[in-house]
């Protein structure tokens, strides 16, 4: 029956994924601890909790009600932190 149907691998990607997501609070500098490393989030994710799984073995996607809010290549080099400009620009101009 499963010859029938005619399904296909998708090139390259396991069928389902292989690493399970873990639950993360976003610090108030808007970074989030996964895998020994640090990864800047969006600004307006700072203290909430987010969900952070490692995919196709070299990237990170960070995601939360059920929508990818930032996807990065995954820090090979431990105690790391990893930061995107574009995660702050939210904050840019704001008095203190």
């Amino acid at each position: 029956m499963l010859g029938e149907e005619g399904l296909q691998l998708v090139a390259g990607r396991p069928p389902y994924p292989t690493s399970p997501a873990v639950l993360r609070h976003v610090s108030r500098d808007c970074l989030v601890s996964y895998g020994g490393c640090r990864y800047s989030i969006p600004a307006e994710w700072a203290g909430k909790n987010v969900w952070v799984r490692a995919v196709t073995g070299d990237r990170i996607v960070v995601s939360a009600k059920g929508q990818v809010i930032s996807e990065q290549p995954l820090e090979p080099t431990l105690k790391r932190t990893v930061i995107t400009d574009s995660h702050y620009a939210s904050l840019r101009g704001r008095s203190q």
